[in-house]
Order: structure tokens, then sequence, then C-alpha cells
């Protein structure tokens, strides 16, 4: 693995648990005189996690073996299709390959259309 990792575990308490919020609050009735108590208690499970992080510094071999790697990868099917096309279609291949030999002269071939 290259790069930061972080693994996440949770750890569940097993035993539900409560917490209680107290709110004083005041009641309007009265002009603001009086005041309340609000208690409310919510239960329910702690889930607790711990985090563990690798990092790793950056390697200037591996990148450019990366990139190389890629480079190769991306060019072979050109290689592919160039190969079937030129060398594994019988008479096509006798066309295409005329075609890729030939050397285009723009001035030549497209006077009229230049002029």
């Amino acid at each position: 693995a290259h790069g930061a990792v972080c693994y996440v575990t949770p750890h569940v308490t097993p035993v539900w648990t409560n917490f209680i919020f107290s709110d004083f609050e005041k009641l309007p009735f009265f002009g603001g005189k009086e005041t309340a108590l609000r208690e409310t208690s919510i239960y329910g499970v702690m889930v607790t996690t711990t985090i563990h992080g690798k990092w790793q510094k950056f390697s200037l071999g591996l990148f450019v073996n990366t990139v190389v790697n890629s480079l190769v990868m991306l060019s072979l099917p050109f290689f592919v299709i160039q190969l079937i096309l030129l060398r594994c279609l019988g008479f096509l291949s006798e066309i295409y390959m005329g075609a890729k030999r030939s050397v285009l002269d723009v001035s030549e071939n497209f006077y009229a259309a230049l002029m």
C-alpha cells in the first residue's frame, strides 16, 4: 500500500448508557420571574473508534516507474492496431501499407483546392 492508509476499528460498549440533560427555563406566563427545571434522559449504546494511520514519504523512483509504465501501456493499443491493420488483413493490409508509405505533398496533390 502506498500513500496514506487509515484503519477505523469501532469498539461497541455492550451495555446501555444514559446521559441526562438539565436545563433551566424561564416561564413566560409569569413575566419571566418563574423558572422550571427540565431534565431529559437519553439512552443508547456508546460507540468509540480507534484510528491507526501510516504515512509514507514520496519516492521519486516509484513515481518515474509509474509514469514510464503508464506511457508504455497507453501506447500499446496503437501498436496492436497498427500490427493488425498492416499485417493481418490481407489485401486491405496492402492498401493501408501503400497509404502509409506514400509521401503527401499538399501543393502537388491539392493544387486545385488551394487556388
